[in-house]
């Protein structure tokens, strides 16, 4: 049956299969297995809605055969519904689970609650159930302060973004590139490129070497200032990094600025020309 979870479709099929057709009595382990393949499912997108409702299905049917859900089946559920924009489903699946059983959600729970609200633009939720989590002991992780950082920047709200960053140095989690490029991100979106090139500054006295995303970020952000010039230069450093795999996207809105077949081929060529 291992095979078959490396497609969800047709695990659940095989697993319907042998409960109708052999009349098979199935295990909870075998339950939650099914559950994060309906979960995968879902979000990948593949039939959303219906997808959603046959894992609740799923999940209600499993105490009549005598298996009672347990975390993995909850945590499962909860990151599947998060990761669609059913977040309130999901918070309601938390809160049952921490009244029926008594115990706190661990750290993954939480992050993706946090996550489905930040992805709804609903930050207030998301900043309550953080410090929740820290209230009850968890300590959160630096995944956990990036989907809160990167939230603030997309809502443009980059006091919070920095306050959750300097709350997240406080509490000895250590920032990253995802961190970085979230912050640089959410200055670009909101005016403040000045402010992002100060970070990218900083990144690079930290060690932590940018990834794609960042270039792209900045890239973008100074060819709408019109800091052509500025742009190129980034677009020299990215010749150099090896590690990182040049894309079309990154070089288009240098072309699209500059406006000539010269900078087009250049860029088409990974930048050779832009070293001299």
């Amino acid at each position: 049956m291992s095979r078959s979870f490396g497609n969800p479709k047709l695990a659940f099929e095989f697993f319907e299969f042998t409960r109708v057709k052999l009349n098979l009595i199935h295990s909870s382990v075998t339950y939650n297995l099914l559950m994060r393949s309906l979960c995968q499912i879902v979000i990948r997108g593949l039939g959303r809605v219906g997808e959603v409702e046959k894992a609740f299905a799923f999940f209600n049917e499993m105490g009549s055969f005598g298996c009672l859900p347990d975390v993995i089946t909850y945590v499962a559920l909860i990151n599947g519904l998060c990761r669609v924009g059913e977040a309130d489903r999901g918070l309601e699946l938390m809160r049952e689970f921490q009244s029926g059983k008594g115990s706190s959600p661990d750290v993954i729970t939480y992050t993706s609650m946090i996550l489905g609200y930040c992805k709804l633009g609903n930050m207030e939720v998301a900043s309550n159930i953080c410090n929740e989590m820290i209230r009850s002991g968890i300590k959160p992780t630096s995944v956990t302060f990036n989907v809160l950082i990167d939230g603030y920047g997309k809502n443009g709200d980059m006091s919070d973004a920095v306050n959750t960053y300097e709350k997240m140095l406080f509490l000895g989690c250590l920032p990253d590139v995802v961190t970085f490029t979230s912050l640089i991100d959410g200055y670009c979106r909101s005016g403040q490129l000045d402010q992002g090139l100060r970070l990218w500054d900083e990144m690079n006295s930290r060690n932590l070497a940018p990834n794609v995303y960042t270039f792209t970020v900045l890239i973008n952000a100074l060819c709408k200032e019109n800091r052509l010039n500025e742009a190129r230069d980034l677009l020299r450093q990215l010749r150099w990094k090896e590690d990182i795999v040049s894309r079309p996207y990154i070089y288009n809105p240098v072309i699209d600025k500059a406006g000539n077949l010269e900078e087009a081929d250049c860029c088409r060529n990974g930048g050779k020309e832009m070293q001299s």
